[in-house]
């Protein structure tokens, strides 16, 4: 449940608000996923592994964040009608969404890989290019965010009886497997 929805419900309700919600900025991105035709070689348009991140330059700055090989990381996901079957090449980019950015264009992220993957030959035209913007969707917990968090438990556990969960990359964890585990952790004390 999205946080404005859980917070729309709590202010109509007669009991006690929830402290530190709001507490932490967020940062936007633009996510790009990409498929790319088998090459005529076979070979993959990348070298074998997750992927790659990309730190900030000097100033602080960068564009691109990473790149995730989905095909390598997530490969398992494809089916092929044999081993022998020609292969399409999957990848997810994490972009750095600013109100100043300029808009996300297949031949700029084209461009970026062309830079970060130095293929030998050029790269082929994506048969899928899907630009997504995700606004405040990673939390960025400040300081004092543990302490804050123990301040939700608490108030969760003194004021909702453990009947209310919150839980999420913003509470406890920064990855998707974190969410799943938090959730996996309120399922099984339910």
């Amino acid at each position: 449940m999205p946080l404005s929805v859980l917070e729309a419900i709590l202010e109509r309700s007669p009991v006690p608000p929830l402290p530190n919600l709001r507490a932490n900025p967020s940062s936007s991105v633009t996510v790009v996923n990409l498929i790319f035709p088998p090459t005529p070689t076979g070979q993959p348009i990348h070298s074998e592994g997750f992927g790659y991140l990309i730190p900030r330059d000097k100033n602080g700055h960068v564009e691109v964040l990473g790149t995730v090989f989905d095909s390598c990381a997530l490969g398992a996901q494809d089916e092929y009608a044999s081993a022998e079957s020609p292969r399409f090449t999957k990848m997810t980019m994490m972009v750095r969404l600013q109100p100043s950015s300029l808009p996300i264009t297949q031949e700029r992220i084209l461009q970026h890989l062309t830079t970060h993957l130095a293929p030998p030959t050029p790269l082929p035209e994506p048969v899928y290019f899907k630009a997504h913007d995700l606004r405040d969707c990673i939390p960025a917990p400040s300081v004092g965010h543990v302490k804050r968090m123990k301040e939700l438990a608490e108030v969760l556990r003194k004021e909702w009886d453990g009947k209310l969960a919150v839980i999420g990359a913003g509470v406890g964890g920064v990855s998707v497997g974190d969410c799943i585990e938090q959730g996996r952790r309120v399922g099984e004390g339910w």
